[in-house]
């Protein structure tokens, strides 16, 4: 990162996605209030309660976060959400390998340090996740919400949080047995209540 060309300015930066699909469009315009509203929805979004698509819906409208901190030292993680079989939205969450010389055996998010390839702090999430859990480089497949403000961690790199959605529920992780031990999800709501009691994860692990 150190070594990075004066470009890397805008790379941290992350514009608002034009919403030309449709859906980024049946989202924005979503309203529970209004009859056969799920008739309308893409096929990644049917199913999901009112309540998960207008949660969705206000990830997409917020505002641009400021981006204060330095250039160097960036990391990002994949906020990933996607629909439950009951029509909730749930979290992917990693267990790192007990042999990582960091944060071994830990609950993280997929994600990792920014590399002088990527492009944005988006394409960090996406290829942290591609490499840790064979989460899918498709944007179709897995379409960017937004990115929220980012912070200092333990290990003084100031990761950003960048929120997708799994729109394709037929996906297959492959996990690195090097980094990721176990993949699993929360409900989010748990995390936005603060409510942990009912939590089953559906954990899948490597072999």
């Amino acid at each position: 990162m150190d070594g990075q060309n004066s470009n890397a300015d805008h790379k941290t930066q992350e514009p608002r996605r034009k919403m030309t699909s449709k859906f980024y469009r049946t989202l924005t315009q979503w309203n529970d209030q209004q009859p056969n509203q799920q008739e309308l929805l893409p096929r990644s979004l049917q199913g999901l309660s009112s309540k998960s698509i207008n949660l969705l819906k206000n990830l997409i409208q917020l505002p641009v976060q400021p981006d204060p901190f330095p250039k160097t030292r960036r990391a990002a993680v994949m906020v990933g959400l996607f629909a439950s079989r009951h029509g909730h939205l749930n979290v992917l969450l990693t267990r790192r390998s007990k042999t990582m010389r960091t944060y071994a055996g830990e609950t993280a998010l997929p994600g990792g340090k920014m590399e002088p390839q990527d492009l944005s702090l988006e394409e960090t999430a996406r290829r942290e996740a591609h490499e840790e859990c064979g989460i899918t480089l498709n944007r179709h497949k897995v379409r960017k919400l937004t990115t929220l403000a980012p912070f200092l961690s333990r290990g003084n790199l100031i990761v950003t949080p960048v929120v997708f959605f799994i729109a394709d529920q037929t996906l297959m992780p492959r996990l690195n047995a090097k980094e990721v031990d176990v993949l699993f999800s929360h409900p989010l709501e748990n995390f936005l209540t603060g409510n942990d009691r009912s939590i089953s994860p559906f954990v899948i692990h490597f072999h």
